[in-house]
């Protein structure tokens, strides 16, 4: 057997399950999402906003290229097993340095991202050999990832405005060159045989990820409660519409869609394609997780306040787009849009201008409302209950 051979996965029912040491890499996020939490609750305004989303942005895409690098690569393998545990060390380091990524530590973020992405590619060139048949799709991500590396690079020696602008345009560059098969002047595009993954993994990494959001909300939501020095009936109530909010956010996903997804994967004619999809609307949908965490946050810790402009985003921002994330999947996977979630998406929108006559957690109740609607309803149609 070959070293290229060795290190590759092989495409069975067994090899396709996400390993152990997948779902140990998986941790870092929970810390990368709470640190996301944490720097967008402490910059309620547009420009956190932007850095925000940025970061998350970066966050995300470090897990998928990383997510496809297992695809392809057995992660029970110990060389493939010793490059993850690597880039689980150097996630960390991100994740640490999120709160003065804008500040001080943009230079130890943007450096330990450039690490992950272009180590893990070079890595793998250097173990194919020239000769293999995915090499050449790897040159094409190095040289990809080789000019963003640099606006990575020079956005953490600039100022705060153009370092976030550079790196805007350093996340642009990486999320879409796999939309265009990391097309390259003089070397193409990666061919769809080049991309022989596995549809169940590549859906069930998805699927853990969201869990891994969710899950920090509760751990988020549970450490603010019994951080409150009174329980009474308000912080009670509090919890348990943010406890509710969350759970109807998990019956949304996993309900019904999360089975069908990797079905979807693997009987499309060009499943990389669909997978990239998939993965795409995942970055919007657990952002609104992300984003919700801070909204449940706020509620508990200051239920009667009024709402405000900076409120408003986490407060109807957060709900509104966790279900936009969770129609463009859906829409992938049945091939339309589901009338529950726009009837959702469209009382969110409805319910804006009302909002700021009413306390945080009035405006959670009826948030809470909007997103029992949306579940229940696609619940049922899901099960030809609802006809609507």
């Amino acid at each position: 057997m070959t070293s290229s051979q060795s290190i590759l996965r092989n495409r069975n029912e067994h090899d396709e399950k996400v390993s152990y040491s997948e779902l140990f890499f998986d941790l870092i996020y929970v810390f990368s999402v709470t640190q996301l939490s944490h720097y967008l609750l402490k910059n309620l305004t547009l420009e956190g906003i932007l850095e925000t989303l940025v970061l998350w942005f970066a966050v995300y895409i470090a897990w998928d290229y990383t997510s496809w690098f297992t695809n392809f690569f057995n992660p029970e393998n110990i060389k493939i097993r010793t490059v993850l545990f690597i880039l689980m060390l150097l996630g960390v380091i991100m994740a640490s340095s999120i709160p003065e990524s804008f500040s001080y530590r943009g230079f130890v973020f943007a450096l330990s991202y450039v690490i992950m992405q272009i180590g893990r590619s070079l890595y793998i060139v250097w173990k194919l050999g020239k000769k293999h048949h995915l090499t050449p799709t790897f040159y094409r991500m190095l040289f990809w990832l080789s000019i963003t590396s640099i606006l990575w690079i020079k956005g953490s020696l600039s100022s705060k405005n153009e370092r976030l602008i550079l790196w805007a345009i350093a996340i642009l560059s990486e999320y879409f060159a796999p939309m265009i098969s990391f097309w390259v002047p003089g070397l193409g595009k990666a061919q769809k045989e080049d991309w022989n993954i596995s549809g169940a993994h590549m859906a069930e990494r998805c699927q853990l990820f969201v869990i891994v959001a969710l899950g920090e909300s509760i751990l988020l939501t549970g450490a603010t409660l019994s951080k409150l020095i009174t329980w009474d009936f308000l912080s009670i109530t509090s919890y348990l519409i943010v406890f509710i909010a969350n759970i109807c956010m998990w019956w949304l996903y996993f309900d019904k869609s999360s089975h069908a997804a990797h079905h979807i994967i693997q009987q499309a004619r060009h499943p990389a394609k669909v997978a990239v999809g998939l993965h795409n609307t995942h970055i919007i949908l657990i952002f609104g997780i992300i984003v919700s965490a801070v909204s449940a946050k706020l509620i508990m810790s200051q239920p009667l306040d009024q709402v405000t402009i900076p409120y408003l985003f986490p407060l109807i921002g957060g709900p509104l787009i966790y279900i936009l994330g969770n129609t463009f999947y859906k829409k992938i996977i049945y091939g339309n849009f589901p009338l529950s979630h726009l009837i959702g998406i469209s009382l969110f929108l409805l319910f804006i201008p009302f909002s700021f006559s009413l306390s945080l957690i009035e405006t959670g109740e009826i948030s809470l409302g909007i997103l029992l609607l949306t579940a229940t309803w696609e619940s049922l149609s899901r099960r030809n209950l609802f006809f609507i």
